[in-house]
């Protein structure tokens, strides 16, 4: 996930399955996350489609996104 080239002070990413269960929850703050946070470690439990949401100082944005099964 690269995150918006825009000066912030948080941002927290929540990732869920379609059903609503939360996978991760992490939080970022300005200057630790580099702009860059790898999901690739994330074990998903099979493919299909999840959900990134993004919040990032107050704002919101959620992003649909789909795993393949391996």
């Amino acid at each position: 996930i690269i995150l918006p080239f825009i000066p912030f002070r948080s941002c927290n990413i929540t990732i869920t399955e379609i059903n609503g269960r939360v996978i991760l929850e992490r939080k970022f703050i300005k200057g630790l996350s580099g702009g860059l946070i790898s999901i690739g470690q994330i074990p998903f439990a099979s493919g299909g489609l999840y959900f990134l949401l993004m919040e990032i100082d107050g704002k919101n944005f959620t992003k649909k996104f789909q795993v393949e099964k391996q």
